[in-house]
């Protein structure tokens, strides 16, 4: 079980992980997106049992975002859109720029309006 405490840090490290992300988002470079915004690299994920090298899923029922959406998988939230964006930023080259970053801005309003 994940403490109150582990989970306060687990967020704070999201929301410093997304304003990374915005960074890459203001340099342009979507790819680096699509390669850090991911499950692997969410202390969320990570807090709540995530371990890809031993198989484990996370435990969604832990956390905050999951609790706030009532969806586990980050269903609901600006993820989504952040990610569906860089792949189109990437694979369909195209020009979503300002979309980006607005998502990514969402994304970050959303994590620290998060009660733990």
């Amino acid at each position: 079980m994940v403490t109150k405490r582990q989970m306060r840090v687990a967020v704070r490290k999201s929301i410093e992980h997304w304003y990374q992300i915005l960074n890459w988002a203001y340099a342009g470079m979507p790819e680096i997106i699509l390669d850090i915004a991911v499950a692997d690299n969410c202390s969320l994920c990570l807090a709540c049992g995530l371990n890809r090298d031993l198989g484990q899923d996370a435990d969604c029922a832990q956390c905050p975002v999951a609790n706030k959406v009532q969806r586990s998988d980050c269903i609901g939230t600006p993820y989504g859109s952040v990610k569906r964006l860089a792949q189109d930023a990437v694979y369909d080259k195209s020009p979503n720029g300002p979309q980006l970053v607005k998502a990514i801005v969402q994304e970050i309003h959303f994590l620290e309006s998060l009660e733990v």
